[in-house]
C-alpha cells in the first residue's frame, strides 16, 4: 500500500501513551517511563484478525457476503450488504431482484456457501455503474458503502473539506 502503517500507528500509541502519563504527572505528580514496540502496535492493530485465526485456524471464513472492495466503471467501492436488508436492497439497486430471492442466496449463510457463483455476478454488474452514481443509489437504499478515494478524490471529498481535514 506504499504506506508505513506499523510507523504511524506506533506514533499514535506514542502519543497516546505520553499523553497518558503527562495527565498522571499533572493530577498525581511523579514520572512515568513510556516504551512504545513497532511489534507492539502492529500486533494490536491486527488483534480482531489474531482472534479469529485463533478461533477459525488459517483458513476462517468471511464475515459475511457480499463484503467487499468492488471495481466500478470509474473507481472502487466497497459495499457491505451481508445483513438481509441490506443484500435485498442491493439487489434492488443493481437490477438483480432475482437473486435476492434465489435460495442459493436468501440468507447470510446460504450467501458465505454460495459466494464463487455470486461474487462474480455482482462483480459484473457493479463494474458497469459509474462510482458517484452507484454511491448515490446506494445511499439513497440505505446499503452501508464507501469509496475507495485516491488523494485527489480524498483531497476534494466534501466532508474532508467541511472538515478541514487537509
Amino acid at each position: 500500500i506504499s504506506v508505513l502503517v506499523i510507523d504511524v500507528v506506533t506514533g499514535l500509541y506514542a502519543h497516546q501513551a505520553a499523553a497518558t502519563a503527562l495527565y498522571r504527572q499533572a493530577t498525581r505528580g511523579g514520572g512515568r517511563h513510556v516504551t512504545v514496540s513497532l511489534m507492539d502496535a502492529i500486533g494490536a492493530v491486527q488483534a480482531g484478525k489474531m482472534i479469529e485465526h485463533h478461533l477459525e485456524g488459517e483458513h476462517g471464513q468471511p464475515g459475511g457476503v457480499p463484503v467487499a472492495t468492488f471495481e466500478t466503471a470509474d473507481g472502487y467501492l466497497t459495499i457491505n450488504a451481508r445483513r438481509d436488508p441490506h443484500w435485498v436492497a442491493l439487489c434492488r439497486v443493481l437490477g438483480l431482484p432475482e437473486l435476492a430471492g434465489d435460495p442459493r442466496f436468501a440468507t447470510g449463510a446460504a450467501r458465505l456457501t454460495h459466494e464463487a457463483v455470486l461474487m462474480p455476478l455482482l462483480r459484473e454488474r457493479v463494474k458497469a455503474w459509474p462510482m458517484r452514481e452507484l454511491e448515490a443509489a446506494l445511499k439513497a437504499a440505505d446499503v452501508l458503502h464507501a469509496p475507495v478515494n485516491d488523494y485527489r478524490r480524498y483531497w476534494d471529498d466534501a466532508h474532508v473539506a467541511a472538515t478541514g481535514a487537509v
